[in-house]
């Protein structure tokens, strides 16, 4: 009877112990995602095609935002990208939902099976732009990264791994929704000014410029930012680099509706740019590589006549050789 007793006890003591171990399981493992969760590069689906199992499996989303079959005797599919659907009620493009990847596989496949079965279903994603941070510039592991409760600039920079010796850390960048925050980050970096170690948001986007580069481009900027005028960057630099260097919009920016101008076959050729995307969703498409003799013009929020901007550019020849005088 004593044995039984015992025996009793410690199953209902396995028991309790597991009934924990589940609940600190589900406490840890992240929420379901939800049906409208858009797809983006990093995600990992599982592919279920009864009608061709070689076809079947894990497969991950590339940085191009595509997915890849294998080429088969009985099917090539080829690869198709969830990163370029398009919302019904704005018409821009986004990232598929897993419903609508599933469709447009089982389209595909509907050329080569009678049975079109397809089921996709999301095994792991990548971290989202509303709960990542963002650090770029002269570093060693620049990109972006999952923000945390009282995440700080220090925190960003230890992340990124060791920093260039030609970062200018007196010029750092925090770029915060339409706001541009100058950081002297020397300070944090060699624990004289912790002032400067800032608590960061999600969706921050830290930039850490060359302090001296070798090779230059010179890009000027143009409209609603704190110095209108020219600048030399690195080679390599982007719209984020050129915004930071004349010190982040400002007033009625419409950031939203920016333009790389250019000349293309000695004609000035318009490249729209979200730098508003680019911030807050982290859209990394949006910011381009600069050219020599780039002009990036932020205008103001209100409309704007762009085909006359160029054509008062050309008539100043501002876009075969920009001025050297940076208005201070």
């Amino acid at each position: 009877m004593k044995l039984v007793k015992a025996l009793t006890a410690a199953l209902l003591l396995a028991i309790a112990a597991c009934g924990a171990c589940l609940a600190a399981e589900q406490a840890v493992n992240p929420a379901a995602p939800s049906p409208d969760m858009q797809l983006m590069p990093g995600d990992a689906l599982y592919i279920r095609i009864p009608a061709e199992p070689a076809l079947s499996g894990e497969y991950k989303v590339a940085e191009n935002g595509k997915i890849y079959f294998p080429v088969l005797e009985t099917a090539d599919l080829g690869s198709i990208s969830v990163i370029a659907c398009k919302d019904m009620k704005t018409g821009k493009t986004r990232g598929c939902t897993v419903a609508e990847a599933e469709a447009m596989i089982k389209a595909k496949l509907g050329n080569y099976f009678v049975d079109a079965t397809v089921v996709v279903e999301l095994m792991s994603f990548s971290v989202r732009a509303a709960n990542t941070i963002a650090i770029y510039g002269q570093l060693q592991s620049p990109g972006a990264y999952s923000h945390f409760e009282g995440m700080r600039l220090l925190d960003a920079f230890i992340k990124a791994g060791s920093i260039s010796p030609d970062a200018d850390l007196k010029n750092v960048r925090l770029l915060r929704d339409d706001l541009t925050i100058a950081i002297d980050a020397s300070g944090v970096i060699n624990g004289t000014d912790m002032a400067q170690n800032l608590v960061l948001q999600p969706r921050d986007y830290i930039i850490v410029p060359s302090r001296e580069p070798i090779q230059k481009v010179k890009v000027l900027v143009l409209g609603q930012v704190s110095r209108v005028g020219s600048f030399y960057l690195p080679e390599g630099a982007t719209v984020l680099d050129a915004l930071a260097a004349a010190g982040g919009a400002q007033g009625r920016a419409g950031v939203g509706k920016s333009y790389i101008i250019r000349m293309v076959d000695n004609r000035p050729t318009a490249v729209p740019v979200d730098i508003k995307a680019l911030i807050s969703r982290l859209d990394l498409e949006q910011n381009r590589e600069l050219l020599n003799n780039d002009v990036l013009f932020v205008p103001e929020s209100s409309g704007i006549n762009l085909n006359e901007i160029m054509s008062n550019l050309s008539m100043f020849n501002l876009l075969t050789t920009t001025y050297d005088d940076a208005i201070e």
